[in-house]
């Protein structure tokens, strides 16, 4: 049998057996397993690398799950990247759409981001592109902004309740000043 070393740093070693059945190596197999060696150190190298690329990702992608905006990221032919999974609900909540990587950006957001990279496309039509999108359904407002980078675009997503016109609540019988509160408390305001 053979036993060899292999060292890839000075903290990284590998012992490495070969065995022939009890016959001897011939010095042709030792030349062989000498040329190895780098090939082994290379791919033992690369194995490393792409573990520390695969905790890299990890850690991105446990990020992105765990921030609280709203934010999806659309790649190429307007499909979803990634999404959070504030963005996801929203999505959800104003298209009834899945937003999962790989999935068709759903409609409204599909045809807004259209106009919006038709207008970013045009030098003299550009400054009129950061309109944001607004949707409006079930007491509240959604509002969409855009972030282009090359080919991928963030659409951040900001929800807000619509404020009920005050003169809409009185006829209710409710006081201008019992309105307010309402505002106040359909905004979320505490007590005080």
């Amino acid at each position: 049998g053979l036993i060899g070393v292999l060292e890839f740093s000075s903290h990284d070693s590998s012992v490495v057996c070969f065995h022939r059945g009890g016959r001897d190596f011939t010095s042709r197999d030792m030349a062989i397993l000498t040329l190895a060696d780098s090939h082994l150190k290379q791919a033992f190298a690369n194995a490393k690398q792409v573990s520390v690329l695969e905790h890299g990702l990890q850690t991105y992608a446990d990020t992105v799950h765990t921030l609280p905006q709203a934010i999806v990221a659309v790649g190429p032919k307007e499909k979803i990247a990634w999404a959070t999974p504030k963005g996801k609900n929203l999505v959800k909540k104003y298209a009834g759409a899945r937003t999962e990587p790989g999935d068709l950006l759903a409609s409204p957001f599909r045809e807004w981001l259209r106009q919006q990279d038709a207008l970013l496309n045009d030098p003299d039509l550009a400054p009129t592109a950061q309109a944001p999108l607004i949707l409006e359904g079930s007491g509240y407002r959604l509002t969409v902004q855009l972030i282009r980078q090359n080919e991928f675009r963030l659409l951040f997503f900001e929800e807000e309740p619509e404020e009920l016109p005050i003169e809409r609540l009185q006829a209710h019988g409710l006081t201008r000043r019992e309105c307010e509160v309402l505002q106040w408390v359909i905004a979320g305001k505490s007590n005080p």
